[in-house]
């Protein structure tokens, strides 16, 4: 973030800023054996995350009171993917599936 005070009496101060809002980071494997597809394992993972761009500006009200305004934009990208994979020894075969959202969108 970077805030420039323009007018120290009337309060009025510019603020730019670039924050994140959230953030995925996982990956999960489990390994099973099942009597109907015989031994294979599973495997999740997610990352990625969501950004906030804002600009904003504020000014000093009297008794000590201050307003504050900020126009803000989201963006980002978030990756899921999961596998199935399969022990060599049966006739299945290795599967995934990847699934990708992007985000953009305006806040004030």
């Amino acid at each position: 973030m970077f805030g420039i005070p323009l007018e120290h009496d009337l309060g009025i101060t510019a603020i730019f800023g670039v924050v994140p809002v959230s953030n995925v980071h996982y990956a999960v494997s489990q390994q099973a054996v099942d009597t109907n597809f015989s031994s294979h394992t599973l495997d999740y993972n997610g990352q990625g995350g969501i950004s906030k761009i804002f600009l904003a500006t504020s000014y000093k009200l009297p008794f000590g009171i201050s307003l504050g305004i900020s126009y803000d934009y989201y963006v980002g990208k978030i990756d899921y993917n999961s596998a199935i994979t399969f022990a060599s020894t049966t006739d299945f075969s290795d599967a995934t599936f990847s699934k990708q959202y992007s985000y953009h969108g305006m806040g004030m």
